[in-house]
């Protein structure tokens, strides 16, 4: 059997939470005895070469990049206005990529071809034209969602106007194409849920994320909350969204109830003005080397998330390092744990100031929650 995997990014080397959402399922075929071949695009936000990839995974994967350049445009961008259609989908047509689909489906045969994320539906057209078998959508997130909640927290002016037209043209595109394929794979419940809603004759399946169980380190916890610190991909809007919002509203009043602690802030395409951000206490580590080193080096993680959709990659590997969490509502959508029994919830200024307090104040608690949180990710999240 054999499947090609198109991505909107590189699932390897598996940097952040989109690669690493997709790599699993690359594994997870792999599993299955399905030969995976791999087509990604390269942008320049996110761009592999050959070079970072590993020979054997070259080899099992037969992986190939095309070059999409999908930087903002003002005049493409105006365009699509104008024509009432999906910017965010626009920026992901390649004629060059096109020609590359046809030219593997030209020559090779396969039983499944899934595309990773909905922009990538702009490219349905040219692979029924040479694939008449099993198309699967792996939805990532309610892409419009995402968009719907950042217009809902921007102040009122042209800004939020036209993130308002963005996320409602989303909308539109995105039920739109769902009845073209054959299946969907939900990464969370209540994604799953809003596709369901939409097509009932699509097959909707829910395929939560994954960890393989010797990733999970094997070894006691030891909780601590020597700092706070958020890890996560700068590129994404709401992550930015997220820490301005806890730097602006909440930082300050930790800071004075809790003068030596201290929070630090890491992950890839950080803004290169933060490193002029005048906060005591607050360290811009930027890109680091290896993510389970930085878990295992750091207290406490906090995501405080106002505009997600899907899963939350990193706190899922978190909890499974054993980490204590706070986060939003939001933050938490597609992982059923608990509060206080798993995870610490927080959605508004005081509750994330009561929930570090808790974090500082009661390490026995948090020691449970630590163990539990890793428990809960065996227990659910195994691959």
């Amino acid at each position: 059997m054999k499947a090609l995997q198109i991505c909107n990014k590189s699932p390897y080397p598996a940097k952040e939470g989109g690669p690493i959402a997709m790599n699993a399922i690359t594994q997870l075929l792999q599993k299955q005895g399905y030969e995976v071949k791999i087509l990604a695009v390269n942008t320049p936000k996110y761009t592999v070469s050959a070079e970072d990839v590993d020979a054997e995974y070259q080899q099992k994967t037969a992986i190939e990049w095309v070059w999409v350049d999908n930087r903002v445009n003002l005049c493409s961008a105006a365009v699509s206005l104008l024509k009432n259609s999906s910017y965010h989908v626009a920026r992901f047509k390649s004629k060059q990529f096109a020609e590359k689909i046809r030219e593997i489906l030209s020559k090779e045969t396969f039983d499944l071809v899934i595309l990773e994320t909905v922009y990538l539906s702009v490219y349905i057209d040219v692979i029924r034209k040479y694939f008449a078998r099993k198309l699967i959508l792996r939805a990532h997130n309610v892409e419009h969602l995402i968009w719907e909640r950042i217009a809902k927290n921007t102040s009122f002016g042209l800004k939020k106007l036209y993130l308002s037209i963005l996320a409602r043209q989303l909308k539109i595109f995105e039920k739109s194409v769902i009845s073209q394929y054959d299946e969907i794979w939900c990464i969370s419940a209540q994604d799953m849920q809003w596709f369901e809603n939409q097509h009932k004759d699509n097959l909707v399946k829910l395929l939560p994320f994954g960890i393989k169980s010797e990733q999970i380190p094997n070894k006691p916890i030891h909780y601590q909350c020597n700092n706070l610190f958020f890890l996560g991909s700068m590129d994404w809007y709401p992550n930015q969204e997220g820490i301005v919002w806890f730097l602006d509203t909440v930082w300050n009043t930790l800071h004075q109830k809790y003068p030596d602690l201290t929070f630090k802030i890491a992950g890839r395409n950080i803004p290169s003005h933060w490193k002029q951000f005048d906060y005591r206490g607050v360290e811009i580590a930027g890109e680091v080397k290896n993510a389970a080193d930085f878990l295992e080096e750091n207290g406490v993680l906090v995501v405080p998330l106002w505009s997600g959709s899907g899963v939350r990659i990193k706190i899922i590997e978190a909890m499974a390092a054993g980490k204590v969490v706070i986060t939003t509502t939001i933050g938490l959508e597609g992982i059923n744990a608990i509060d206080k029994e798993h995870i610490l919830l927080a959605d508004t200024v005081n509750e994330f100031v009561d929930a570090v307090a808790f974090c500082l104040q009661q390490p026995e608690q948090c020691q449970v929650i630590a163990e539990n949180a890793r428990r809960f990710i065996l227990e659910n999240h195994s691959f």
